[in-house]
């Protein structure tokens, strides 16, 4: 049989196909905010969450799935998927008002700011928290190439702890849940801008990831009125 070897030149190979989260943002808006729509940038009263730690985005989709197995069959002949549930974290460094309201679970209403000695304060422990819902927009670049996570209906799950010392910077640590939002019909819409098309293979951009330092090949003697250079002796 012949040896097999790969063809590195298929248009999945393109080198533009590899992507890096190299930065990016989370947005958030009032439950009822309108979302953008391709990639345009987030619009009042949506707001920038500012500042995230290096580690990121991190994205899950978990799925749970059932599966039957007929009695004349040694495995499973029908599945079906039971429930899906898409969620992202992200640890704010960006400690201001809202990552507190988003940590707390504490509405800006339910806050009070003394003028006089700039105190803000609230209390909570009285009652179980609201599950507040929100729109949350997750963007991430990489070059001329983004993709983008819009949830209409967001919600923070979960809460890492919060640490103070003096060599870590203070960081609240959010798992945000996409829910399905009977008004727009979906929980998560996913905008891709990375020159891959729908039944397609390849990338538009290709070439696009390669930079040069140039042709350095030109002897630096070739325009001088001696292009031998100076003989023997001189």
């Amino acid at each position: 049989m012949a040896d097999l070897e790969l063809d590195l030149t298929a248009p999945n190979y393109e080198t533009a196909l590899i992507t890096l989260g190299v930065t990016g943002a989370l947005h958030y808006g009032p439950y009822g905010t309108a979302l953008p729509e391709k990639m345009a940038d987030p619009a009042a009263p949506m707001v920038d969450l500012g500042w995230l730690s290096d580690s990121g985005i991190a994205e899950s989709l978990n799925q749970e799935r059932s599966d039957w197995k007929p009695w004349q069959a040694t495995s499973p002949q029908r599945g079906q998927i039971t429930s899906e549930e898409a969620t992202f974290q992200a640890t704010l460094w960006s400690v201001g008002g809202l990552a507190n309201a988003l940590y707390y679970g504490v509405a800006e209403e339910d806050m009070t700011y003394d003028e006089a000695s700039g105190v803000t304060s609230f209390e909570t422990g009285a009652k179980l928290p609201e599950d507040f819902r929100f729109c949350l927009s997750v963007t991430v670049l990489d070059g001329k190439k983004a993709r983008r996570y819009l949830m209409p209906a967001a919600s923070v799950t979960e809460r890492g702890d919060i640490t103070h010392t003096n060599t870590d910077l203070v960081g609240y640590e959010l798992t945000f849940k996409a829910n399905f939002d009977a008004t727009s019909g979906f929980a998560i819409r996913r905008e891709f801008k990375e020159g891959w098309k729908p039944g397609t293979a390849g990338s538009t951009l290709i070439g696009g990831s390669a930079k040069s330092l140039g042709d350095w090949s030109t002897d630096v003697n070739a325009d001088s009125a001696d292009p031998e250079g100076p003989g023997e002796g001189e």
